[in-house]
């Protein structure tokens, strides 16, 4: 049977039978498939199929539907094409796709009740499937149901790294008017002004370039200050040589305020 693979950030793939004539997803409590997340709009898109093929189709969404580089209003689906439905990516797969078996299509109920199961919702790490039938998901859909989120593809693409950035551990710090989200995909990870640094700090110090690093030793992370000649607070307290970080500690360093998150 043919199924979608719904893609958020780092998580995993979740699977969806295409096992109705009619799939909407959507950010509302109509649609079968809710993508929680402000770039989509209360009901996106649809999956609609004809004459054995599946079709996506725009209904009137805020921020519509993205393939590659291009707004499509509708689009006929082959294997391996993926829709960008704001923050997420939507992969459609046909059953006779590459390791894709008939007896793997059942785990995806695991996750989401079917279309023809009992109406209760079910969210799954923002995702949810429900299945009662959106009604007004169908043309002239109405002002209320549109996402108050307007991005272009390029802020989208910028949510997008965002949300990646955010599953896993990573520091916020605002820089000028921006503020910054940084995954600490690499470790150790090294904050300090100049060359050399996975985050690089406005200015030139005289004395001390690098400000600090965070490195990971099992499950926790820790924090080390980069030079005598810098002062560095982390949760609270002054860090001489090094301190573990919890989840949530500011850190604080050359003027500049950071987050840490360990991630979902």
């Amino acid at each position: 049977m043919a199924h979608i693979e719904v893609l958020y950030g780092k998580q995993p793939e979740r699977t969806i039978q295409l096992d109705t004539d009619r799939l909407v997803i959507g950010r509302g409590v109509g649609a079968h498939v809710v993508l929680k997340h402000d770039t989509v709009s209360r009901v996106h898109c649809e999956i609609i199929q004809r004459h054995g093929q599946h079709y996506v189709r725009d209904l009137m969404s805020t921020n519509q539907l993205q393939r590659g580089d291009e707004t499509v209003p509708a689009a006929l689906l082959r294997n391996g094409d993926k829709v960008a439905v704001g923050a997420f990516f939507i992969r459609y797969r046909t059953a006779d796709a590459p390791g894709w078996t008939e007896s793997a299509a059942p785990a995806a109920k695991q996750h989401w009740p079917g279309l023809g199961d009992e109406p209760e919702r079910k969210e799954v790490e923002g995702v949810q499937v429900a299945s009662e039938l959106n009604e007004g998901a169908e043309d002239g859909v109405a002002e209320k149901y549109k996402s108050t989120s307007l991005a272009n593809p390029k802020q989208l693409a910028r949510i997008r790294k965002k949300v990646s950035a955010e599953q896993g551990a990573h520091i916020k710090v605002k820089m000028g008017r921006e503020m910054h989200t940084v995954a600490l995909a690499r470790l150790p990870f090294k904050v300090g002004c100049g060359d050399g640094h996975n985050l690089t700090l406005p200015g030139k110090p005289l004395l001390g370039r690098t400000a600090f690093e965070i490195t990971k030793e099992g499950d926790s992370y820790l924090i080390e200050r980069g030079s005598f000649w810098i002062s560095l607070r982390a949760g609270g307290k002054t860090v001489r040589k090094s301190r573990w970080l919890d989840d949530g500690d500011w850190i604080r360093t050359r003027g500049f305020s950071f987050r840490f998150w360990e991630g979902a």
